[in-house]
């Protein structure tokens, strides 16, 4: 019942829009986009992040901001002139837009070879359903989406792609139609600018990691497809330009070399209209719990053509133990994270009587010291640094008994009273395999980190939480370094990357 209330109000907002003129729309659009941005701090926030970084070496701080509240404003012009162009006959709706270098695609067709098109979110993308008919009717044409939550939404929705004749293939019933079609000569689109996950390719987008698809790329491996790309970009109010690109794979091409080049090619067209890209997306999603990339089904692939060192760095910071014999037994678990992502940058953050031994392991490209143990100062030093991805904090086996009592009334403060950690007794913590195995099981059911600063000790681990100071098993406490330390990680879920042991790690 209340989906279908929401599909109500949904074809109630779609009937008001049809009856406005497509400039009228567009211009409604753009206002609404601009109290979006007003309000939506969040996402305000987040467009921020992924313009820094795709352009924070090219463009000043005012320029990305000015440049997040135009998406806004482009966003809702476009989005309210698509639910219009829908509602028009396709005649007119197609008469907006004007087609460009559509005989790279026909070259292609016309010699027998099918195409996979790399699509993206770049301006009205929905017009790409309505317009691929127009362009290269003369076979069939299809394109993969993903089913909407709300079924009624979601059938709508997929009348309003199919009416001018493309086929829409369920992703979730498999990709042999979609071979058959590209086999019988026929062209499929595949929007490949999102987050894809454990499933995904890490390859470069705007010279940092990101998971991507690598679905055009098999497809077009399997069938001897040409893979080309198209966007639909914002020409003025209610006018938009269809922008068909070259062929883009080259024979002997790897899976790997082509999800790479589809990146590429998604960033070129971005670039041609900043505010026209997608920008509230979390392209760059820091995986959670496995952040280190080792485990990951298609693992990293780096083109010939780029360094390691071009890439923007994945920056990880380690609170190092108190203790020297502990700092130097986590060596080789700092040895493992590094090997784990081919672009990490590891900050090594110690007290600063131990803060030299750091210097003879290679793995690691800063050490931060601590001249004492104010917190306050720890707050300002890692404050002064630039924003990490993820954060690791190597607890003390260990602590005195006075000092446990006194971080977890410190902690108990900071926590609601249903999640006041229980006060560790003494003596060091449990750091058998029964009792790594046991905390690692639990943590397994817990939920994931909803974006506070946080974080509890498994082992010599540290470990994400949903809430400030939530208990973990026992034996174990919540300190306020760590707190601190998950403060300045970047990203929308901020807090602790997860590794499940140092002895996983040492193993790896």
């Amino acid at each position: 019942m209340p989906e279908y209330f929401v599909y109500l109000i949904y074809r109630a907002g779609f009937a008001l829009i049809g009856l406005l003129p497509l400039r009228v729309s567009f211009a409604l659009g753009n206002g609404l986009g601009f109290c979006a941005w007003l309000v939506l701090g969040k996402y305000r926030r987040l467009g921020f992040r992924n313009i820094e970084i795709a352009f924070g070496r090219e463009k000043s701080p005012q320029e990305m901001r000015h440049l997040v509240r135009r998406h806004f404003q482009r966003l809702g012009a476009n989005l309210l002139s698509g639910l219009k162009l829908a509602s028009m006959p396709l005649e007119k709706a197609r008469a907006k837009v004007r087609i460009e270098n559509a005989d790279a695609a026909h070259r292609e067709l016309r010699s027998g070879r099918p195409i996979v098109f790399i699509l993206s979110h770049i301006g009205n993308w929905e017009l790409q359903a309505q317009m691929f008919p127009a362009a290269i009717g003369y076979v069939r044409n299809s394109t993969i989406y993903q089913p909407l939550k709300n079924r009624y939404i979601d059938k709508h929705v997929r009348s309003l792609r199919g009416r001018a004749g493309v086929e829409l293939f369920d992703r979730n019933e498999g990709f042999q139609k979609a071979i058959e079609l590209l086999r019988g000569g026929g062209a499929i689109g595949i929007l490949a600018d999102q987050h894809a996950g454990d499933q995904g390719l890490w390859v470069p987008f705007f010279g940092k990691l990101a998971s991507t698809t690598s679905l055009p790329a098999l497809l077009a491996r399997r069938t001897g497809a040409a893979v080309l790309g198209t966007a639909i970009y914002s020409e003025s109010p209610g006018r938009w330009r269809m922008s068909f690109t070259d062929r883009i794979d080259a024979p002997g091409d790897s899976v790997e070399a082509l999800t790479a080049k589809a990146n590429d090619l998604i960033a070129a067209q971005t670039r041609r209209a900043p505010e026209d890209g997608f920008w509230l997306h979390n392209r760059w999603k820091t995986p959670r719990p496995n952040f280190l990339l080792a485990r990951y089904k298609r693992g990293v692939y780096v083109p010939k053509n780029l360094t390691l060192k071009q890439l923007q760095p994945f920056r990880i910071l380690i609170r190092s133990s108190n203790w020297l014999g502990d700092a130097v037994m986590s060596a080789p678990a700092v040895r493992a994270i590094k090997k784990g992502r081919p672009d990490a940058h590891v900050t090594i953050l110690a007290p600063e009587k131990i803060a030299p031994i750091w210097k003879l392991v290679s793995e690691v490209d800063e050490i931060l010291s601590l001249p004492n143990k104010s917190l306050v100062s720890a707050v300002r030093l890692i404050g002064r640094q630039e924003s990490f991805d993820v954060a690791i904090l190597f607890p003390n086996r260990g602590l005195a008994s006075s000092e446990k009592s006194r971080l977890s009334r410190t902690c108990s403060r900071l926590a609601p009273k249903s999640n006041r950690p229980r006060t560790a007794p003494a003596g060091p913590a449990r750091t058998s395999r029964d009792a790594l195995s046991e905390n690692r099981g639990r943590l397994r059911r817990g939920r994931r980190s909803s974006g506070r600063c946080e974080a509890g000790v498994v082992g010599n681990i540290a470990r994400p939480r949903s809430k400030i100071a939530r208990t973990l098993p026992r034996r174990r406490i919540w300190t306020s370094q760590a707190l601190v330390t998950g403060a300045f990680c970047r990203g929308g879920s901020r807090g602790f990357g997860t590794i499940q042991s140092q002895m996983d790690l040492v193993r790896s």
